[in-house]
C-alpha cells in the first residue's frame, strides 16, 4: 500500500506488529521517562533504537501512558532525496522519524536516540540559556538533521527549537542516567 503524504511517500509493506526483543525495554524507558516528567497532552517522547539496518521506532501520537507494541513501526528504508519511506507496522510515519533516520545512519556507534519534548525542560534549559541562541534552520529533513548531527559532535545532548531536546547513546542505561542528569541540571 502506498500512502502519499505531503511531505513524503511511504509504502508499508506489512501491517505486521515488529517482533524486534527491544520494544518491552523500549516501553519501559518511556513509562520511566513519561512518570519522571509527568508530560503533558503536548509533550512527547519519540525512541528510535537500531536494528540492524533498519530502525524501530514508537510513533508521535502514542498515549506514553498506555504504550502498546503495535505503537511502533520498522522502518526498512527511508530516501531523503525521494522522500519515500519502507515501513512494516499499523502506523503512518511523520516528519521526526526522517530527522531519526537520517542521524541513526549517520551516527554508526551509537544505537539510540531519543526524541524529547518536554515543556519543564525545553523552558528550563531556554532560561539558563545553555544551549545558546538558535540560528534557523529551513524546515527540510536533512538541513534539520545536519544541524543536529553538527552538535552531537560534542555532546550527546541537543535542543532544537521546534523539535525538542534530542539524545543519543548506546544502552537504555546511558540515556536514562543523560536524562536523570538533565533533569537535575536544569533544576
Amino acid at each position: 500500500m502506498i500512502i502519499d503524504n505531503k511531505t513524503f511517500q511511504s509504502i508499508k509493506i506489512s501491517n505486521e506488529i515488529s517482533n524486534f526483543k527491544f520494544i518491552p525495554e523500549i516501553m519501559k524507558l518511556i513509562k520511566k521517562i513519561n512518570e519522571k516528567l509527568n508530560l503533558k497532552i503536548d509533550e512527547n517522547i519519540i525512541i528510535s533504537v537500531k536494528y540492524g539496518k533498519r530502525i524501530v521506532i514508537n510513533s508521535k501520537n502514542s498515549n506514553l501512558k498506555k504504550i502498546k507494541i503495535d505503537d511502533f513501526i520498522e522502518i526498512v528504508d527511508y530516501n531523503p532525496i525521494k522522500k519515500l519511506f519502507l515501513i512494516i507496522g499499523a502506523h503512518e510515519p511523520d516528519f521526526n522519524m526522517t530527522l531519526h533516520w537520517i542521524i541513526q545512519n549517520a551516527r554508526k556507534k551509537e544505537n539510540l536516540l531519543v526524541q524529547l519534548n518536554s515543556n519543564l525542560l525545553i523552558n528550563r534549559i531556554i532560561k539558563k540559556k545553555k544551549y545558546g541562541k538558535e540560528k534557523q534552520i529551513p524546515y527540510n529533513s536533512i538541513e534539520i538533521a545536519k544541524e543536529i548531527l553538527i552538535k552531537l559532535r560534542t555532546s550527546n545532548t541537543v535542543y532544537i527549537e521546534n523539535f525538542g531536546i534530542f539524545i543519543i547513546g548506546n544502552s537504555f542505561n546511558d540515556i536514562e542516567i543523560i536524562i536523570n542528569r538533565l533533569i537535575e541540571d536544569v533544576k
